[in-house]
């Protein structure tokens, strides 16, 4: 019954029809079945998609609500409560109602194919040796995309385009462990009798309850630590004996490989350990937010980065392959702040900027830069 219930409920959302007991409602069931927070943005992406929506009006009540919770200095991650979302679903009413007629027909057929896929009990992961259902919750976001979950115990992670987060059925009942693979920003409640701990590739961060940003895509050179509010604690799993103690504003960038010692021009064997470094945190010079956490606001921001790097930042938040023929631009350092242009416009506009000029073809998903 509550399955049903959910697709009820989050087709009233969607269709901007909801009231603000549907929407708390809908936040409670959330909340009890977090492994649905993934279907319903699956959902809400099918029907963004359609091409007879214009999304200027719900994009300008995104950014309205944002800059609504700035001035209430609502602290990031706290629940959106029932009136800030009637707030903006007032907004974009009218074009809600007018497009009423065919949203339920279709919402109803894109929810029936969605119930199929994310609450057939066999489409779930399953242990390998018994066949029983797998106990771990997961979720993850497409290239291009990003989503909010809120944790059992209430704590909140955003997560970026291409990103996953795992845990345990269990989780809150003993102790608070997640892994993440990808970049996650946390906002944890604090309670000292169960730490939480975040799980990577390379480190595990543990906390009693902070504000932090983690980046551990295992295709990055590096693995990124910044903690925005509070202390933490990370251990680099191939140092165990060391343990990094984090205060506010401090960054701590990890190298995934193992860097090769060079005597003359022979390799002579691997370093025993990873390089790492510890650094304060930037801010930007136009409003004076940290940049670790612009992308949770819909932000792409480069800082002095190498071009071969922005390339791969830039596949994901865009969903593209790019790709740079000349060495030498690769090695080429940008600096630049994106909001809601194309790719393309973004290109054209570290272009502009940089010294070295370049030019850029795209076909389908595919983006080839050269000089």
């Amino acid at each position: 019954m509550s399955q049903e219930r959910f697709w009820i409920l989050l087709t009233r959302k969607i269709a901007g029809e909801a009231s603000p007991e549907d929407l708390t409602e809908l936040e409670r069931l959330m909340q009890q079945h977090p492994e649905w927070q993934f279907a319903s943005q699956n959902l809400e992406d099918i029907w963004n998609s359609k091409p007879p929506v214009d999304h200027t009006e719900e994009e300008d009540a995104y950014l309205l609500h944002m800059h609504r919770m700035q001035e209430k200095n609502i602290p990031f991650g706290k629940p959106i409560l029932p009136e800030e979302e009637a707030a903006v679903s007032e907004l974009s009413s009218h074009s809600s109602r007018k497009r009423l007629r065919w949203v339920i027909a279709g919402l109803t057929a894109a929810a029936s194919m969605a119930a199929l896929l994310f609450f057939n009990p066999f489409s779930r992961k399953q242990d390998a040796s018994t066949g029983a259902l797998s106990n771990v919750n997961e979720i993850s976001t497409r290239l291009g995309s990003k989503t909010r979950i809120q944790l059992p115990d209430g704590s909140v992670v955003w997560l970026n385009a291409g990103s996953k987060l795992t845990y345990d059925k269990d989780y809150n009942h003993e102790d608070r462990q997640v892994t993440l693979t990808g970049e996650g920003f946390f906002d944890v409640i604090k309670n000292p009798a169960k730490p939480f701990l975040v799980h990577t590739s390379n480190i595990d961060v543990r906390v009693l309850g902070t504000v932090f940003n983690v980046k551990a895509y295992p295709e990055d050179k590096t693995t990124e630590t910044s903690l925005i509010r509070g202390s933490l604690e990370v251990s680099i799993k191939s140092r165990p004996l060391d343990k990094i103690i984090l205060a506010s504003n401090e960054k701590l960038v990890v190298e995934n490989k193992k860097d090769t010692l060079v005597k003359g021009w022979e390799p002579v064997g691997e370093m025993d350990q990873p390089l790492m470094t510890l650094n304060q945190l930037k801010r930007n010079s136009r409003d004076s937010t940290i940049n670790e956490m612009q992308w949770t606001e819909n932000k792409l921001v480069f800082d002095n980065e190498p071009f071969e790097d922005i390339a791969v930042k830039m596949g994901r938040w865009f969903a593209v392959d790019i790709e740079i023929t000349d060495w030498s631009l690769r090695q080429k350092r940008l600096t630049g702040t994106f909001e809601r242009e194309s790719v393309e416009q973004a290109l054209e506009g570290l272009a502009y900027a940089s010294t070295t000029p370049f030019i850029f073809k795209r076909s389908g998903n595919k983006i080839i830069i050269h000089r």
